[in-house]
């Protein structure tokens, strides 16, 4: 676990890999960012990477295996995926770096927003960038304007405040929840059926 100080501000810069068997975690507090080199690794053994910073930047890779990778702002701060605008700024880059079975971004403990902000496409070949999606925030959540492409892949939407989640998610099945209630959403010729919390409440838009 590499963490720093309390009220510190400081930013963890790697410049040369970091691996845990059982997992890896890093947190920076305040404007600490992390960052990692070019060519280095932040791995583990198909164990979970959690990575808690003011802002993300990976030059290096990040690779959890079938795991899961988990990226939190260190505070209640706007988030941006697959392009720029947010504080917490998770780039199309970023994005490349990963591999994992899951990518967290965001947990509904914080606010400030979550805004996809480019195109996502995770049903490449792998191994890196194919991995299931979950959004999280206290705020609101958009993806107004953008394609998410799953393939086979899922998508998990989970906002306390509004959700637009656009017109471009392209694969069959994705969930969301908006304001506590789960929406199971199954895409069928441009048109979605949604199971609200039971399979008789379904509705077609």
């Amino acid at each position: 676990m590499l963490e720093t100080s309390s009220g510190s501000d400081g930013s963890v810069n790697l410049n040369a890999s970091a691996t845990g068997t059982v997992g890896v975690t890093i947190a920076t507090d305040g404007t600490g960012d992390v960052t990692n080199a070019v060519s280095t690794v932040i791995s583990s053994t198909n164990a979970p990477i959690s990575i808690t910073a003011n802002n993300v930047t990976f030059s290096g890779t990040v690779n959890a295996g079938s795991s899961t990778v988990t990226l939190l702002p260190n505070g209640a701060k706007s988030i941006s995926v697959a392009g720029a605008g947010g504080t917490f700024d998770v780039s199309a880059t970023d994005l490349a770096a990963i591999t994992a079975g899951t990518l967290v971004i965001g947990t509904t403990a914080l606010g400030g927003g979550l805004t996809v902000a480019g195109a996502i496409n995770v049903s490449g070949a792998g191994p890196a960038e194919v991995y299931n999606l979950q959004f999280a925030n206290g705020g609101n959540y958009t993806a107004n304007g953008q394609t998410i492409t799953l393939g086979t892949k899922t998508l998990i939407v989970n906002a306390l405040g509004t959700a637009d989640t656009g017109t471009g998610i392209r694969r069959q099945h994705y969930r969301i929840n908006h304001r506590g209630h789960w929406r199971n959403c199954i895409r069928s010729s441009n048109r979605y059926l949604r199971w609200l919390r039971h399979p008789a409440d379904n509705q077609q838009r």
